[in-house]
This record gives structure tokens, C-alpha cells and sequence, in this order.
């Protein structure tokens, strides 16, 4: 089970960083060319934050059930008399 765990959570999180690099890239690509794109960035800045961290938060929510069924179950086999 450990295996399947570490695999699951090693995708999830190759694909949450996927998506956070794409957030970024658009975000920072967003009127590159165009006047006044320097002193447009700043606020964007929040977006980007806010929009991450949702990224974030989903992957966390995604893992947990996982994790605490491993924990779990490694807890009862260990507990149990041989």
C-alpha cells in the first residue's frame, strides 16, 4: 500500500506543480509587449498568489484521505498481537 501511496502523491504533485508553472507562466506572459506591463504586474501579484494557493489547498484535500488510510492501516497492523 506504501508504494501505491508514494506513486499517487508523486503524481498529484507532479501535476500540481504543472499547473502552478502554468499559472505563472500566464500570468507573467500576460501583455508582455505592451506599454505599461512593469507597473501592471504588482497587483497581479495577489491573483497569482490566490490562485496558487487554490492549487495548493486542492492537492492538500487530494492526499489526505490517502495518507490517513495508510497511517491507519500501519497503525493496526502494527497494534495487532502476533
Amino acid at each position: 500500500m506504501v508504494e501505491d501511496l508514494v506513486a499517487g502523491t508523486r503524481d498529484l504533485y507532479a501535476q500540481t506543480e504543472e499547473r502552478l508553472l502554468g499559472i505563472i507562466a500566464r500570468q507573467f506572459a500576460a501583455g508582455l509587449d505592451a506599454p505599461g506591463w512593469a507597473e501592471r504586474k504588482p497587483p497581479a501579484v495577489q491573483a497569482l498568489r490566490t490562485a496558487s494557493q487554490a492549487v495548493v489547498d486542492e492537492a492538500g484535500k487530494a492526499v489526505t484521505p490517502d495518507v490517513l488510510d495508510a497511517v491507519t492501516e500501519a497503525y493496526n497492523n502494527g497494534h495487532r498481537p502476533p
